[in-house]
Order: structure tokens, then sequence, then C-alpha cells
């Protein structure tokens, strides 16, 4: 018997009946459908909990993800990217091939793909411990991406800024309107200098709801929809603006210090990084703070439905970005 949970907190924008489930399980050897469940908490797209079992054997837990926004060359430059990361050694799930060995599948029109469930908790608290995980994390996976061949350019960069600013000037108050033109501003003469910054695939989104831990351990990291080449310092700068922050939007240095000291250790930052680490930070606070503002004025340019968030929370760290931030380690090692 299959056991179903579909709450009204759940962030399933395409709802998948019984059958559909099935049919899309056809394609794989993953067993019979024991039970399956929407997931709470998606933002972009939809998550489904699945378990099944194969004969004789226990039944193991997999997650069903329906691309709700993205391109295929998107998804197909994300697949490829976990699948390097998993096997350079790094906590990364990857999709899971069909029968034909073909991981992207369509279910109801729309990508899918099955990645098997990781055992872990979302971190309610962050300690110095988890957030030297992460920048280890971040910087052997910039190493390790370093052999995947696909590209996929930032579908969130400069244009995408500047198209989102023209469109929110009028919708926001007259001090939130010039201090995003300032920022986006900023981003545009920093991009026509072209500096010598370390470029390469970056995930893109790496908050704390996007990681799993065991204790201390980080046990998985996943949801590479947003996965891109970029400036590594900006992925640095997206982990450190929401592991490393208290309700108010400042930066904890103790814990900011600890993330960028372990990066450092693995992937020394460059003397060009030291001069950018500032506009960096401001820069992915504009960009979430960006995106959160075109889902509650301008949903369609946003391309799908999505869960409201609050826009101020990034407002405010872009306010405090720009006269605080913590210095990454002296006497850069090249």
């Amino acid at each position: 018997m299959v056991f179903i949970t579909i709450g009204c907190d759940m962030a399933v924008y395409t709802p998948l009946s019984e059958a559909d489930l099935q049919d899309l399980l056809s394609r794989f050897a993953l067993g019979d459908l024991i039970r399956f469940a929407g997931a709470a908490g998606g933002i972009e797209n939809t998550t489904y909990f699945l378990t099944c079992q194969l004969p004789s054997e226990p039944s193991r837990d997999y997650v069903l993800s329906i691309v709700e926004t993205g391109d295929e060359p998107q998804i197909l430059f994300s697949s490829a990217l976990t699948t390097a990361l998993h096997r350079a050694g790094l906590p990364v799930p990857c999709p899971i091939p069909d029968s034909g060995g073909q991981a992207l599948q369509h279910c109801l029109g729309k990508p899918a793909l099955i990645f098997p469930k990781a055992a872990g908790q979302h971190l309610v608290n962050v300690s110095v411990d988890h957030c030297r995980a992460i920048g280890e994390f971040q910087a052997r996976a910039h190493k390790a991406a370093t052999t995947l061949t696909l590209q996929h350019p930032n579908q969130r960069g400069v244009l995408w800024l500047n198209e989102a600013t023209h469109a929110l000037l009028g919708k926001l108050p007259s001090g939130d309107a010039a201090l995003l033109q300032e920022q986006s501003q900023r981003y545009r003469r920093m991009s026509e200098t072209s500096p010598d910054l370390p470029w390469g695939a970056i995930h893109g989104d790496l908050f704390r709801d996007n990681a799993l831990f065991k204790d201390d351990r980080l046990v998985a990291v996943f949801d590479f929809y947003n996965a891109c080449d970029d400036w590594l310092l900006l992925d640095v700068a997206i982990a450190v603006n929401d592991w490393c922050c208290d309700g108010d939007g400042e930066i904890d240095k103790g814990r900011a210090n600890v993330l960028i000291n372990a990066y450092h250790r693995v992937r020394p930052f460059t003397r060009c990084e030291h001069q950018y680490w500032q506009d960096m930070l401001c820069l992915a606070a504009t960009r979430f703070w960006v995106s959160r503002l075109l889902v509650r004025h301008c949903p369609d340019l946003m391309g799908g439905k999505f869960r409201l968030k609050d826009p101020d929370e990034f407002r405010e760290k872009l306010q405090c970005r720009m006269v605080n931030f913590p210095a990454l380690p002296d006497k850069p090692l090249r």
C-alpha cells in the first residue's frame, strides 16, 4: 500500500498522483513504490520524498525533484557538476540514471531528477564547526570542478540585474530604489573592468537549507539548480552572508573568520580577491534582495511560482556590508 502525505504547507507546485510516480519509476530499477510525500520548505522547485523497495532488500529513500524553472542546459550542467563532485569524494548526492543510463527525465512535461536521500538534519543553530565544514567544502568543490568540461553562464548575472533593476525602480520607495540603482551600477562597472578573479563552477545558492549535518559533520550539499560559471569568490560571499549572520544582518566575525580561513587553507585567496571582497559581499546580498523583490513585485519575470521570502532581510545585509565586513586572511599566498 502506498501512503501519501500532502499538507497545506508543502511547496508542491506540480502535484503528482501515484500513477504519475509509478510511470516515472517504471524507467528505473528502484523497486516498488512504498510511500511518497511532498516536501515542505521548497522555494523554486517541487520536491517529493519517495520510499521504494526491491524484492528481498530493505526499503530505500529517494528524493524526486521536479524542476519548475531553468532550461535543459542548466539542468544538464548542474547534473554534471554534482556527478563530478560526488566522484571527487565530496558529500554531494548525484542524480540516479534510469535503466538506459539517462538521469534527466520528464514528468508531466517538466524536467525531473531522482537522487538518493541523505540522512541528516538542517541546522537551526550554526556553530564555528559547521562554518569550518562549509568553508572547506566550498574550496574542495571549487578545485574539483576544474575537471568539468561543461560550461554554463550565470543566468542571474549583470544583464539580469540590469533588467531587474529597470523593472523594480518604479515599485520601490525612493531610498530602496537609489540603493538598488547604486549597486546595479557597481556590479556593471566591476564586470566591465574584467578583474583577474578566479573563475569556475559555483553552487550559487549554498544556504543552510541546502546542506545536511549529522552533529558537526557535513553529510550532504544539494540543490545545485543555480549552479553556473562565475567568480569563485561570489560563492564564498553567498555562504558567508547566510552561514555567518546574526538576526540583524550583521556578520558574526568569529564564524566568518573560521569559514574563510578553512577555505583559504584549501584554495588560498588571491590578491585580486582581497581587493574585491567587499564588492562580492555586497553583490551577493544585492542579488538575493533583488530576486525576492521580483517575487513580490514582478513574479512574471521570475518565470515560475515561488514562495515569497522577506526581501528586507537582504537589504539589511547589503547595508551592513557597505560599512562593515570581515577581512580575508592576511598575506595571500599568490
